[in-house]
Formats: structure tokens, sequence, C-alpha cells
């Protein structure tokens, strides 16, 4: 995992932090991937990474 935005130790510490106040959180991890998975990344990551945008939506935007 090598995203210069978004660093794998922040990112962990971020998704912990909200697991302790007791939010419901998901993190996704691709391996192999950076910043740029929507544009260049593996397919079926970017399959996987669009379903997973799509069910947040649906769960929380829907209602």
């Amino acid at each position: 995992m090598e995203d210069y935005r978004c660093w794998l130790p922040e990112a962990l510490q971020f998704f912990t932090a909200l697991r302790y106040l007791g939010k419901e959180v998901q993190l996704a991890l691709f391996p192999g991937e950076n910043h740029d998975l929507s544009r260049k990344g593996n397919p079926k990551h970017r399959m996987k990474r669009l379903e997973l945008i799509v069910g947040w939506m649906e769960k929380w935007l829907k209602g």
C-alpha cells in the first residue's frame, strides 16, 4: 500500500478512533493500489471500490 495522499498508519488510526467512538465504519484496503485506484487500478479492485461506494450511498443516502 503506497498511497502518498492517505498514509496507511493514519487511515488505520482514524478507523480505530471511529470504532472506539462506536461509529459504524468500514475500511477497504486494496493491496498494491494507491490513490489512483479509480483511474489506473486493477479492474477487479476498481469494481469492488465502486460496489462499496454504491452500497454506502444506498445505505446512508436512501435511508
